[in-house]
């Protein structure tokens, strides 16, 4: 893959690793990733990707309904909503919910099954296991506030990079 260099830049359906800070990517269809650092990310297309490991937040609209990401152990798809999704390396995943739900399926050898996950709620998917554990929410662990202007959201196919800055940095001199 080639790195990306350009704020507005067009990405294409393959994996990216983010090495350090955040990055925003801004879907067709109005759906926002905001990734964090460490994060591997394969694009499938303009209605979702691959969540290999790392962690994204993901902020979904009505009209992106439906935009998905699997996982290791499932795929998660939106009910238009706000939520995180973290992988560990043993491809553990995580799933916080902030607003709204998100349809959890499963994905098992003796077939799949799926979970709601409503506001307010998490859960935890682990490789080998059938169910899926409740978990304490962890908003902190993720952005749940997006600032990015809707006119930055072009209506061009495939999803578009922009920069995020968190000035999450000490009180004091800079530098």
């Amino acid at each position: 893959s080639s790195p990306v260099t350009e704020v507005g830049q067009r990405l294409t359906a393959q994996q990216y690793e983010l090495i350090r800070g955040e990055a925003m990517l801004a879907f067709r269809d109005g759906a926002l990733l905001n990734l964090h650092a460490g994060t591997r990310l394969r694009l499938i297309d303009s209605g979702g990707g691959q969540l290999l490991a790392g962690r994204v937040s993901v902020q979904c609209g009505s009209e992106a309904v439906g935009f998905s990401l699997l996982t290791p152990v499932g795929e998660v798809i939106d009910l238009g909503t706000k939520f995180g999704v973290s992988v560990d390396p043993n491809g553990a995943t995580d799933i916080h919910v902030f607003e709204g739900a998100v349809e959890f399926t499963r994905s098992q050898p003796q077939g799949a099954s799926s979970k709601l996950i409503e506001k307010a709620s998490a859960s935890r998917g682990l490789p080998n296991e059938a169910s899926m554990q409740e978990v304490p929410l962890n908003p902190k662990g993720f952005r749940t506030e997006f600032h990015v202007r809707a006119s930055a959201i072009t209506r061009s196919p495939g999803p578009r990079l922009f920069a995020s800055e968190t000035f999450d940095y000490p009180v004091g001199k800079l530098g």
